[in-house]
């Protein structure tokens, strides 16, 4: 396992975040997300604080991703007649 995620997982689980048995649920990633940007704030290292914001962004793009799914707001997501 790679340390950055080791890490990551011991913030989370010290913060008492608890993973949904879906994490591909809105909510979820959002609580996710919420953990992550609280994180920022508790660690020094630039590179660390970055990996955690870049993975919040990530995790808002996917959860935007479920949602233009669920909307079927883009073009790929509609069915040609």
């Amino acid at each position: 396992m790679h340390l950055e995620y080791t890490a990551l997982a011991a913030l989370c689980v010290k913060s008492g975040f608890k993973f949904s048995p879906c994490p591909e649920e809105p909510a979820a990633l959002n609580a996710l997300i919420g953990h992550l940007r609280e994180d920022v704030k508790k660690v020094d290292d630039p590179q660390f604080k970055a990996r955690f914001e870049t993975s919040a962004e990530v995790l808002g793009g996917l959860v935007k991703a479920f949602s233009d799914y669920e909307a079927k707001n883009e073009a790929a997501w509609k069915k040609e007649n």
